[in-house]
């Protein structure tokens, strides 16, 4: 973890899944145990927690499982290669326990366990019981990370991914593609598609930013500025200044990602072309962000109810249109009223574009 820079590297771990089977790896180095996850859901941060309850290994954990003290039988994982200091000021086992228990919760209610679910334990403060993630803290340990002003909270969760694997055997990346999942929105990326391509991710979408912000760039030949990740970056950290104020600044996200899912449901059911639905979840989510970082560099309101721009006029193009009036789609919670109210504006835009 950390690729072995900065203050914390560590040891890692990972969910590989399919259809048909997941499982949960750690690793140590060239060391390895995987364990099959064959029920319910599983949970993991970036801290060792298998004992001896793994089903694979490499050979030379096996070696010193069987050669420690007691053999295999009381060998623990864990407890033989942790980083004391690593899994102390990570927090990976209290992040891992926590996150476990926010599954478990939405797993055991109707209609089950959904995308949004997901999304929302990504998202969630509630570990440290604070409703600002930027309160004072040493750590300042969350699902959804912040960096802060203390010794060891420099660390912040720079993007988030949730893959829904579907019957038909395609696979839908859900990315932020931006920090701060709290203050971000998902947006859909088919991954069996051919035309979403790399070059469609890098230049259409701009998710190539680069490491450090460019302010006189437009995002164009490597600069940074012009990208989804710091266009978003500049609004978080304006936020993270007074969160608890400032965090209705993007609270058409939350509308937006009703939309979205809806949206992304009418592809599922062959109405609308996955590249296209990919491009408008893009388009509207940057055209929003920009709104809102526009409104706040001009000291008016962060909702904007102009008429559109030349590049919000663009990005409307590149949207499918989404019929409000669709039931939703079975298993899914039914679109609220002002993400239906949304995705009615989104139509009459394109109307008024084609009578125009």
């Amino acid at each position: 973890g950390n690729h072995g820079a900065g203050m914390l590297p560590y040891h890692n771990a990972f969910l590989l899944a399919d259809r048909d089977s997941a499982w949960h790896v750690e690793t140590i180095g060239t060391h390895w145990a995987a364990k099959e996850i064959k029920h319910g859901v599983h949970a993991i941060s970036n801290a060792l927690s298998m004992t001896n309850n793994f089903d694979l290994c490499s050979p030379s954990i096996l070696q010193t499982a069987v050669h420690g003290p007691g053999g295999l039988a009381h060998f623990s994982l864990r407890s033989h290669f942790s980083d004391t200091k690593g899994t102390l000021f990570g927090c990976g086992r209290a992040r891992q326990a926590h996150l476990q228990g926010l599954l478990e919760v939405s797993a055991g209610e109707e209609p089950g366990f959904l995308l949004e679910d997901a999304f929302r334990a990504l998202s969630d403060h509630s570990l440290r019981g604070q409703a600002d993630p930027t309160a004072p803290g040493f750590v300042g340990m969350d699902i959804c990370m912040h960096a802060g002003a203390a010794p060891v909270r420099g660390s912040q969760t720079t993007s988030s991914l949730v893959c829904h694997l579907q019957a038909d055997g395609s696979v839908v990346a859900w990315v932020t593609g931006t920090a701060a999942p709290c203050l971000s929105v998902f947006k859909p990326i088919w991954l069996c598609d051919a035309a979403c391509t790399p070059a469609l991710l890098r230049d259409v979408l701009l998710l190539s930013p680069g490491p450090t912000f460019d302010a006189g760039g437009d995002g164009s030949g490597g600069s940074s500025s012009g990208s989804l990740w710091w266009t978003h970056e500049l609004m978080h950290r304006f936020i993270l200044q007074h969160y608890r104020a400032r965090r209705h600044l993007l609270e058409d996200y939350a509308v937006l990602q009703e939309v979205f899912l809806e949206r992304a449901a009418l592809v599922e059911d062959g109405r609308f072309a996955c590249a296209s639905v990919t491009l408008s979840c893009f388009a509207e989510a940057l055209t929003t962000l920009k709104r809102s970082l526009a409104a706040v560099m001009h000291g008016g309101s962060a909702i904007s109810s102009s008429k559109s721009t030349d590049e919000e006029t663009v990005a409307a193009a590149a949207a499918a249109t989404l019929m409000s009036t669709a039931a939703p789609t079975a298993g899914r919670r039914p679109m609220s009223a002002s993400a239906a109210k949304l995705a009615r504006s989104l139509d009459n835009d394109d109307e008024e574009e084609e009578e125009e």
